[in-house]
């Protein structure tokens, strides 16, 4: 079992708070990328804001991109094993954050991801307050 908090300010005021559990199945995110919540409907936890929410847990000696729009940001959190992110060697709980570029992973061995995603306007206003 893994739980992971995040936080992050909704996109309008006077919202309730709220909290959403969810249960994934290891393998709707094997080798590949899994959304897991976003602000449409048809995800499993729903936000209140332009965020997404993006899962990977990939086998050794694999790779994989993802594209990261030219107005958006990610921020990429390496939650177990080890691997070669955009030429950077990245071991667990290491991050790094990219901006309007593709992201590159070489796993090492077997290794988990978590990945946000905003749009650039979102992460400038987040970091200013």
């Amino acid at each position: 079992m893994r739980m992971i908090q995040v936080w992050m300010k909704p996109q309008h005021k006077n919202l309730h708070p709220h909290v959403q559990y969810a249960t994934f199945n290891e393998n709707c995110h094997l080798n590949q990328w899994y959304l897991m919540a976003s602000d449409a409907k048809n995800n499993p936890i729903q936000l209140q804001q332009n965020v997404q929410i993006w899962v990977l847990k990939q086998e050794g000696n694999k790779k994989t991109e993802f594209l990261v729009a030219k107005n958006q940001q990610a921020y990429l959190v390496q939650l177990e094993g080890s691997s070669i992110i955009n030429g950077e060697c990245l071991s667990r709980y290491d991050g790094l954050e990219v901006y309007g570029e593709k992201i590159q992973i070489m796993t090492e061995r077997e290794a988990c991801f978590l990945l946000v995603v905003t749009p650039l306007s979102i992460g400038t206003e987040l970091n200013e307050k």
